[in-house]
């Protein structure tokens, strides 16, 4: 589960089985960020649940794939195409040819408004 406070501009994170997230920042000098899993089995072994917390800024991308794509997926987190885009091209060129595939990406756009609702 992901859940984002646009407030406080955080990402936390809790989560059992085999998916894989990754931050891109939007800034390039920063690293990427993966994000913590644990292992177990949703309705068997689930150990117990641990949250963990992520800053964002905006234009972080966040890519979330299960284990029917190869990890090397990271290696095109880069690319300069919009979310909708990204996930395609991952999943065609990533997915395992023999298990189930999903992949989310999403871009995190932060806009203050002030107590008029307007932008600043």
């Amino acid at each position: 589960m992901v859940s984002i406070d646009r407030k406080r501009c955080l990402l936390s994170w809790a989560g059992v089985g085999n998916v894989e997230g990754v931050i891109r920042h939007a800034n390039p000098a920063l690293p990427r960020e993966y994000i913590t899993m644990r292992g177990g089995i949703v309705g068997a072994r689930i150990p117990g649940l641990q949250t963990s917390f992520l800053q964002l800024q905006d234009g972080d991308i966040l890519v979330l794939a299960t284990d029917g794509i190869d990890c090397r997926f990271v290696q095109v987190m880069g690319l300069p195409h919009p979310p909708d885009k990204l996930a395609g091209y991952i999943l065609e060129r990533y997915a395992k040819p023999h298990d189930d595939a999903l992949v989310l990406v999403a871009r995190y756009l932060f806009t203050a408004t002030t107590p008029g609702g307007t932008s600043s």
